[in-house]
């Protein structure tokens, strides 16, 4: 009751994420000089995601050089990807001693997963098999270059955005727009979904997702799609084909995959298109808009949620909040962001077992 109450209150205005933007123009934000290109890097691209998705960024004219780390295969496929006639540039490294240089030209940095574990194994084994790694590079990244946008694609990110948050947040440069979670998975199949039911290319459509990043906490909202939407009694019948879920269980049961098996290629492609749209943001271009999982204050219940932003040069700049829901939407987010809550409370637990003391001190 409490959440369709704060829901009510949202739907007649647009949310900003920080109060200091909230009398700013677009032209105001983006005052400062803006960029033609961006630097990215890549943590973990020796990875079947992160492989596939600097191969795609690789042919990107947005992208004027690309830092990569991972494993001594990162060497091999960074000459690979070198033989490609495009602009960017490729620097590689595989050692600890080489990371901060990667991390201090980028003005992106995307964590990825090492997916060493099938995407079958529950999320909880998945999710602390990352997270003593992505507190040391979370680290590095304070040290070395805290004012780049974080972008975090380690699965499952409905856990791993708040461990990196929590991080950040012990240092005096926590920046909750420029600390992003990847939700592209359930984006990009929300998509698939309804283009495959109407006969129409993937391509063309765009369906509004919120609550989690992950596939078990996501909420489709197929009747808000465009260009074409479906009717209120096909929801259920979309959802169950979205989680590949009996229809008996949908949306009651949270058990399914947190990305479907072998998805690496949706994956990588979502992730590419959406570190576009950041790029572009930085650049300044005003109309970069997103769905992202992101620090939120509109439903007390749970800090982040997946919402549509705008992005500019220091990140999320504008938060759109969460749209008009049908009664079945809003039961099914109701249930996800119980499970949301759950998950930023694992994640809090973890980092305090673990411990980071670092304080914040930066050595760029």
């Amino acid at each position: 009751m409490i959440l369709r109450q704060t829901l009510r209150r949202t739907f007649r205005i647009s949310r900003r994420c920080f109060s200091e933007f909230g009398i700013l123009t677009n032209e105001d934000v983006h005052k400062a000089v803006v960029s033609k290109s961006v630097k990215v890097a890549v943590l973990g691209a020796d990875t079947p995601v992160g492989f596939y998705t600097t191969f795609l960024l690789k042919q990107n004219p947005l992208i004027s050089h690309l830092y990569l780390f991972g494993s001594g295969r990162v060497i091999c496929m960074a000459d690979d990807l070198k033989s490609m006639d495009t602009k960017s540039k490729i620097t590689a490294s595989y050692t600890n001693e080489e990371l901060p240089g990667i991390v201090r030209g980028a003005d992106i940095i995307a964590l990825m997963g090492m997916d060493t574990l099938s995407t079958q194994t529950h999320w909880l084994e998945i999710f602390y098999n990352e997270g003593r790694r992505l507190i040391n590079l979370t680290e590095v990244i304070i040290k070395y270059n805290p004012k780049a946008i974080v972008l975090v694609c380690a699965t499952p990110v409905s856990c791993t955005l708040p461990l990196v948050s929590s991080v950040f947040r012990r240092t005096p440069w926590y920046h909750p727009g420029k600390i992003i979670g990847s939700p592209m998975v359930p984006v990009t199949k929300a998509n698939a979904v309804l283009g495959i039911y109407n006969e129409l290319d993937p391509e063309v459509i765009h369906t509004p997702v919120t609550g989690g990043p992950d596939m078990d906490c996501a909420v489709p909202l197929f009747a808000q799609g465009y260009p074409v939407e479906c009717w209120e009694s096909e929801e259920r019948a979309l959802c169950c084909k979205f989680k590949e879920l009996d229809e008996q269980d949908c949306p009651i049961t949270t058990q399914c995959y947190v990305k479907p098996p072998g998805s690496y290629l949706m994956e990588s492609f979502g992730i590419s298109r959406l570190i576009s749209l950041i790029g572009l943001g930085y650049c300044g271009d005003t109309t970069a808009l997103s769905r992202v999982f992101i620090r939120q204050s509109f439903i007390p219940s749970c800090k982040y949620l997946t919402c549509t932003v705008q992005l500019g040069r220091d990140g999320v700049i504008h938060n759109f909040g969460v749209p008009f829901l049908t009664n079945f939407e809003l039961q099914f987010l109701e249930r996800m962001v119980l499970v949301l809550a759950h998950r930023e409370y694992v994640a809090e637990e973890f980092l305090r077992k673990e411990g980071s003391y670092y304080t914040g001190e930066c050595q760029n």
